[in-house]
């Protein structure tokens, strides 16, 4: 069994302000990941998302400095849902269901991120990240 909680939060300016740079370092991510897959799936290389993950930790020093603003657990877990988006993908196409190609993320719809629970506490019924 999967357990997870949805929690409503009444963040401060300071927290709202650090969610919203882990969503948009969530989302830089996926889409780069996916731009990132397309081009190597035209090369004919096979892409995989932990491959991805371990590239774009090579590079996210140099070219993504700010992203070490935000917990690391935001970008990680983006690669794997773009794994299992193309995973979701191509079963879909080889049953001959209907279901498009992973799309790139927007910013401000379903903006969300992923943190462990090691990393985030609530303390006095207000949450500490």
């Amino acid at each position: 069994m999967i357990r997870s909680h949805k929690i409503r939060l009444y963040p401060n300016n300071v927290q709202a302000t650090y969610f919203s740079k882990a969503c948009g370092i969530s989302r830089l991510a996926y889409n780069w990941g996916l731009a990132e897959w397309k081009k190597q799936y035209e090369n004919g290389e096979k892409p995989s998302g932990y491959a991805l993950s371990r590239k774009f930790n090579s590079i996210k020093k140099e070219q993504f400095p700010f992203i070490t603003e935000v917990t690391k657990c935001s970008p990680e877990h983006s690669f794997d849902n773009l794994g299992k988006a193309f995973d979701n993908f191509f079963r879909n196409v080889k049953a001959g269901r209907k279901h498009g190609y992973p799309r790139f993320k927007k910013k401000g719809v379903k903006d969300s991120f992923y943190i462990q629970n090691s990393v985030f506490q609530v303390k006095d019924r207000k949450s500490v990240v």
